[in-house]
Parts: structure tokens; sequence; C-alpha cells
């Protein structure tokens, strides 16, 4: 997809929808020059980037930080963080921007382990050089999907959410170190944040089934409401809320693809009060209902 403009709101973050909640993906072919000024302007969005030159070079501006990339190289950028492109010379880049549960789930212990410390770490970027071993798999990868997506032949899904995989497993391989120092640098405040965070992360994964407040949440950190709702915007870019709503409807998908029990049975399994109110969320997030999803996902013998 090619765009000339970033369109943003007055806190400059970008009002483009980046893939759909039952696909939270979107690519982007920048050619540079065609925006004005020949950059693509200062914005921000709730979703990872992870972006390629084609031709270089270009200038990147993240958050405080500097970076010149040369054709070849890739840039990581961080959930929430301010970012700008500039180049004088007709430069080209690929961009992939993707919510964190692209990779896997929220709540799941993937997402936990190697998704969640990105997240909630200081880190604003990290430069992929093109000309390093790791730089190489992450490149030969994020290229193979710029081809799926162009192509799009049958499953490309698939095979796009595959090479995601294998390049968040060479990231997260190059910035395992990285995060450890950060994470050793914190301040007080930082540390803080993260503990709260995993406290009221661990007592929703317990009790998602049971009818929940945000006191509550709030409650099993020892914290007021508006630090929870602090603590989660700064961490993971949502609200207690919003996170409880995910996490249950990733438990509801898990259900219904077991086709073992009813939509109404599977409703209140999941924290919701009633199968009509999990059907209206259940669409408005992932834009089928429950039962088109498992005429396309679970066995034929789900119970009506």
């Amino acid at each position: 997809m090619q765009v000339y403009k970033v369109e943003t709101d007055e806190s400059l973050q970008s009002v483009l929808e980046y893939g759909t909640p039952e696909f939270p993906f979107m690519y982007y072919y920048d050619e540079i020059n065609r925006y004005h000024e020949k950059s693509v302007e200062w914005h921000w969005h709730n979703e990872l980037e992870l972006s390629f030159v084609v031709a270089g070079p270009v200038e990147c501006y993240v958050g405080k930080e500097k970076v010149e990339l040369q054709s070849g190289d890739a840039l990581f950028v961080n959930q929430g963080i301010i970012h700008r492109f500039a180049s004088g010379s007709g430069a080209v880049m690929v961009h992939y921007v993707f919510g964190s549960e692209f990779i896997s789930p929220f709540g799941s212990r993937i997402h936990t382990q190697y998704v969640l410390p990105v997240l909630v770490s200081s880190l604003l970027l990290k430069k992929i050089e093109g000309e390093s071993a790791e730089g190489q798999s992450i490149l030969k990868n994020m290229i193979r999907m710029h081809s799926e997506l162009e192509i799009q032949a049958e499953a490309w899904e698939l095979r796009v959410k595959n090479c995601m995989l294998h390049v968040w497993n060479d990231l997260y391989g190059m910035l395992k170190e990285e995060l450890l120092s950060l994470s050793g640098n914190k301040t007080k405040n930082d540390n803080r944040t993260y503990a709260r965070i995993r406290k009221m992360l661990n007592y929703i994964h317990r009790n998602y089934g049971e009818e929940m407040t945000l006191e509550e949440i709030a409650e099993s950190a020892d914290i007021s409401k508006s630090e929870a709702l602090r603590c989660f915007k700064a961490g993971l870019q949502t609200t207690p809320m919003a996170y409880l709503t995910q996490y249950r409807l990733n438990c509801a998908k898990d259900l219904l693809q077991k086709g073992q029990d009813s939509v109404q049975k599977i409703a209140l399994k999941c924290g919701f009060d009633n199968s009509s109110y999990f059907c209206k969320v259940f669409k408005k997030h992932l834009g089928i209902s429950p039962l088109e999803f498992c005429e396309v996902y679970a066995d034929e013998n789900l119970k009506i």
C-alpha cells in the first residue's frame, strides 16, 4: 500500500488503520520523495513498526534519536514512539506496522515472555544492519513477507505470519542483552510500574471468567484506579478494561475452535454477562460473529 501523507490528530497520533482486528498487520511501500517536503512527518501509533530500506540513504528520527539507514538496513520502532523519515535522494522504504498480538495473543506465554518485555521497556528503536548475520536473516524474512503481500496467493496470511515469527525470534535475540541492560538501568518508578502491570495481568488471567471492575484490577496491585490506568497506558498502550476484553475474546476463540460448548456457555465461561452481549463484542472486535468464526475455524460439532 502506498500513501503520500500520514494523517494525524492533534497529538500527532496517526489516524490510519493498521490492519483489522482479525489480522492486525499492514504494510506500506513508501517512495519518500513523493511526500510533502520529501519526508514522512512526525507521527506515532500504538502498533510496533519494522521497516527496511530498498533504496537509501534515509534519515530516521525516533524520539530524540537520529539514525541513518543505507540500502539493505532495517529499523525497529517500539509502540507509542514518535518518529519521522526523511531523504533527499528519492529513497524507498517498506514498512510493516502491526499490533503486538500479531506475534502472539495477549496473556499467552509467548506474549508475556518475548513480547511484553519489549513493550514495557524504555527501548525506542533498534537499527538492524544488513551486513550482520542477524540482520541478513531478518532482512531475508522481511523481503519474503513483501513478496507474499504483493502476490497474495492462497494462504498468504499464514506465510506472512510465519515470516514475522522468524523476524521476531531474531530481533528478540538481538534485543535480549539490551533489554536486560535497560532493565538494570530503570528508575525505581519504571520498575514499580512494570511490577504493578505484572500483578494486574496475573489477576486478570486468573479471574477473567468472573465479573471484574477496574477498581478490583487496581486493588490487585494495591493502587488506585487512576494509577492502574497510568500503568497500562505507559506499559501496554491500552487500558485495563480493554485488555480484559481482548483477553476474554482470545480465550473465547480457543473454546470456539474446540467446538465442545455452546456459544452461551462460552460467553459465561469467559466473563460475559450473556451470549447476546458476547456476540456483539465479538463481532465489533473481529468483524464476524461467533457462529461465522466457527464456520471457518471450528469443528462442525459446535452445540448451538
